[in-house]
């Protein structure tokens, strides 16, 4: 993985810490980096924040 991607994991570790995420939102990230090791950070935030909206049965932020 690149050192971007593990400096991504390393603020998403901090946001499941504190109740912002979930453990399965960092295991989907942490799949799709592995699957596609080309993923940009900023595509893994999205999917994170994504997953963890859908958790609640909604992915609309407005």
């Amino acid at each position: 993985m690149k050192a971007d991607i593990e400096a991504s994991f390393t603020w998403l570790h901090l946001f499941h810490q504190q109740g912002k995420l979930r453990a399965l939102d960092l295991a989907l990230c942490r799949y799709i980096a592995e699957a596609a090791p080309e993923s940009d950070s900023y595509v893994l935030l999205a999917i994170a924040m994504t997953s963890e909206r859908n958790g609640h049965g909604d992915v609309c932020w407005i």
